[in-house]
């Protein structure tokens, strides 16, 4: 791997740069600036920086080409509903839906929402993670653009169709996020602009052959995980979530790097109340004895903790909310340049 200079900022920085550059190019009001700015620093204080300020510039580019509607619910039932998102970027949108799957949980003890004219959203895990700060079991899916090929086909047909579960718990929301891909194609976007060679397990070129080229393996196809289990689960949240939004599957999705028009992202989001099933002291004492037997189980060699999942994400956010979160130079002139191309001010300049 190439040499790579570091820069790091801290979080307070980057927030207000984020706030800054989203008002300035897009005139949004403050709570919706907030919610993106929220979403992508929060990947990034977490170490999922292929979903993080890397975003923010394709976020930008697409609101400024949209004729946007108001997000609204189109359908509503006590514990269900449909919402459109208006073309309005991810996070604003899905936090939206998420709130109101927590009011319909906190009524019938589950809420559930389809989500349908969106935009990309992110992580994943930061919408469940947010409904479980506030109590609710949270489970969060989308379709994602097109990067995996139906079980020995050669064209991308379906989505790697992220999704994520958590759990509350009195020291950090037990959150599983992944893809039903070996890694995100955002993941393979930063190699592209670093020059960084690739694992030979990611992804393939056009004819299915596994390569380090990042560069080739964006035309290419995503590895999925565990094999044809992986394509059957994206196909799956793919018809699941896809239909019930009125046919936005992945093959109709507008990848990042095309920012122009609606996106056509899909989304689906569900909240539980888990104490209408037991009571919260009892849920904790009984979550008490489950980690503390999952902690205790015996290590490997060189193994110092048995992390739950989110774990590590967790520990990492208090890390870097004290060291600063570190982007790569190469990143960081990108979004000096795309700055300045709006009139807005620098994320970084060199003392």
């Amino acid at each position: 791997m190439n040499e790579t200079q570091m820069i790091t900022l801290p979080e307070k920085r980057l927030r207000e740069w984020c706030t800054h550059v989203l008002k300035t190019c897009c005139g949004v009001a403050d709570d919706y600036a907030f919610t993106v700015t929220d979403a992508l620093v929060s990947a990034n204080l977490r170490g999922v920086d292929t979903h993080g300020v890397n975003l923010i510039n394709p976020h930008i580019r697409r609101f400024k080409t949209i004729k946007h509607g108001e997000i609204r619910v189109t359908n509503d039932m006590p514990a269900v509903c449909h919402i459109d998102g208006g073309a309005h970027m991810g996070p604003v949108v899905s936090v939206y839906a998420v709130d109101k799957t927590m009011e319909k949980a906190g009524k019938c003890g589950i809420g559930m929402a389809i989500v349908e004219n969106s935009c990309h959203f992110g992580a994943t895990g930061y919408y469940t993670c947010y409904a479980a700060r506030k109590g609710y079991v949270g489970f969060a899916t989308t379709v994602a653009y097109k990067t995996i090929a139906p079980w020995g086909g050669l064209e991308t047909y379906i989505g790697n169709n992220p999704f994520s579960v958590s759990f509350p718990w009195k020291e950090f929301p037990i959150m599983l996020d992944i893809s039903n891909s070996v890694t995100a194609r955002n993941k393979i976007i930063n190699y592209a602009r670093e020059g960084w060679p690739l694992p030979d397990t990611w992804a393939t070129d056009e004819d299915g052959i596994p390569t380090t080229d990042a560069q080739k393996a964006l035309k290419g196809l995503l590895q999925p995980i565990a094999g044809y289990k992986g394509v059957g689960i994206a196909t799956m949240i793919e018809i699941l979530v896809g239909t019930l939004a009125h046919g936005q599957y992945g093959i109709g999705i507008k990848p990042n790097v095309e920012p122009d028009g609606p996106q056509n992202v899909s989304h689906m989001f569900i909240a539980i109340k888990p104490d209408c099933f037991m009571s919260r002291d009892e849920i904790e004492k009984t979550l008490e004895k489950f980690v503390g037997g999952f902690r205790a189980v015996k290590r490997m060699k060189n193994v110092d903790a048995l992390l739950l999942p989110g774990e590590l994400e967790h520990n990492r956010e208090q890390e870097r909310r004290k060291t600063g979160i570190p982007l790569t130079r190469t990143l960081v002139e990108e979004l000096n340049k795309f700055a300045a191309e709006f009139g807005a001010q620098a994320l970084w300049e060199k003392a």
